[in-house]
């Protein structure tokens, strides 16, 4: 798992309340391909293949991750959940918190 640079900005991103992201992604745009804007990214090293985690940032202040001993799940610290809820105060939270978070590989699903 590594931090990349975000080569697309989802529109819902600007949402969070995050100060500095909001700069980031208005400014997104006019920098052609460079946003400024971190992802976890998942990469299988027998393959060379990835796959983007989920669709949120990386909060700007940062976030860390690490494996569980047995391989089969990552908690990443202070990462933004994406806004793709249904539920009006678990959207709100969520553009308002960073979570610390678990992460089941390879299904990616996740619990806070």
């Amino acid at each position: 798992m590594i931090q990349t640079e975000a080569t697309q900005v989802s529109n819902s991103w600007s949402e969070y309340e995050d100060q500095l992201l909001k700069v980031a992604t208005r400014h997104a745009a006019q920098n052609r391909g460079h946003t400024g804007i971190l992802q976890y990214e998942l990469v299988d090293t027998s393959t060379g293949t990835s796959e983007l985690l989920f669709d949120a940032p990386i909060p700007t202040l940062g976030s860390e991750m690490a494996w569980s001993p047995d391989s089969k799940s990552i908690v990443v610290s202070d990462v933004y959940l994406p806004l793709n809820v249904d539920d009006p105060a678990e959207r709100a939270l969520r553009r308002s918190h960073a979570f610390l978070v678990e992460f089941k590989i390879p299904a990616a699903s996740s619990s806070k």
